[in-house]
């Protein structure tokens, strides 16, 4: 099912600016010309754009981790993965995600994570930033949270292949495909700096 957004032009009119009768057939048929309709898909991904700003601003990552979630799912539309044991919108390896939180693992445990990761965005966002900033402090200034761009490379190739494979080939790709990636989504140069982890 398609949600159509109407953008409606001719504002002046809606506030008597201009007189309704100097209002041109033509403006008409290029008020419907400006309708934008969008999928639901879209609107999946507008969902969570913003809900990635929204818990992961105060860090200084909406950027970063919307990239991962393109990369990773998609926004949404591949949230498991078996040849890699990841799920959730930004792709949280399963083994990692149970040794982190202390969980036992077991097949229950592990299948138990990979559905409450897919269930909830929050939940694979929140850990996420919490794998980011991780990373941040192997490779980045400890106390300032700066990180050059070599520095803020080798944490986003840590994010895709931990310690053992951050300099591999296959986690080169997974830059350049997030550079790629940045690009499309954000116009401005690439940010490079984390915010202090917040209490």
């Amino acid at each position: 099912m398609k949600r159509v957004i109407v953008v409606v032009l001719g504002l002046a009119v809606a506030f008597g600016q201009v007189p309704q009768s100097k209002v041109s057939n033509d403006s008409k048929v290029q008020q419907q010309q400006n309708k934008v309709e969008l999928t639901e898909y879209q609107l999946q991904q507008h969902k969570i754009i913003a809900l990635i700003k929204k818990l992961a601003e105060p860090y200084g990552l909406a950027e970063t981790i919307t990239v991962i979630a393109r990369i990773e799912s998609n926004f949404g539309l591949y949230v498991v993965n078996l040849n890699e044991g990841s799920c959730g919108i930004t792709q949280i390896n399963i083994k990692t995600y149970i040794a982190r939180h202390k969980i036992e693992n077991t097949p229950f445990n592990r299948n138990k994570a990979c559905s409450d990761l897919v269930n909830s965005m929050e939940l694979s966002i929140a850990n996420s930033i919490e794998e980011l900033l991780y990373w941040k402090q192997q490779f980045c200034n400890k106390a300032t949270g700066e990180c050059t761009k070599r520095q803020f490379q080798n944490v986003v190739r840590a994010y895709n292949g931990g310690f053992k494979g951050y300099k591999n080939k296959k986690t080169a790709e997974y830059w350049e495909k997030f550079k790629a990636y940045h690009k499309e989504l954000y116009p401005a140069e690439l940010k490079t700096n984390f915010k202090q982890r917040q209490k």
